[in-house]
């Protein structure tokens, strides 16, 4: 369900003073194949485990559309990203998206925050832009924060 480390990377992110929100296309929504209600149980059952290993997700943003649709909100488009900014106000040059594929790293550009890539991901064949910084995994990223801040 989580890439390596997340729940564990989350915690240490929150006790470094930082607010974690998750940003996640389900295109299986908007092709039937999973339920908004279902998606949802599987969303508590991710804050659980991360609240389980000491950490906090404080919301969960989801596009359930399809590349198909065009929507503002999937990624790369940036949609989800200028609403959680609005919602939390956010100042975009020091809020970092973190993701695991071209398409995240696309998003944050767009929303004028900071880009970062996992190699825990899906994509491996994308190549991040030679300014984004690249990590192991979310726990990779969490232990040096404080260094390319």
């Amino acid at each position: 369900m989580f890439l390596p480390h997340v729940p564990e990377a989350t915690a240490e992110l929150n006790h470094k003073g930082y607010r974690v929100l998750v940003v996640t296309n389900q295109a299986c929504v908007g092709r039937g194949e999973l339920t908004l209600d279902e998606l949802e149980r599987i969303h508590e059952s991710m804050l659980g485990d991360v609240r389980a290993a000491g950490g906090e997700i404080e919301r969960i943003y989801v596009c359930p559309h399809t590349d198909e649709e065009e929507c503002d909100c999937r990624k790369p488009r940036p949609g989800l990203l200028i609403r959680a900014q609005q919602d939390f106000g956010f100042e975009p040059s020091q809020t970092w998206m973190i993701g695991d594929a071209g398409r995240d790293v696309a998003a944050a550009i767009s929303a004028g925050v900071r880009p970062a890539l996992v190699c825990a991901g899906k994509d491996p064949a994308y190549r991040a832009p030679n300014d984004v910084p690249v990590f192991d995994d979310l726990m990779d990223f969490a232990r040096q924060i404080s260094a390319i801040m």
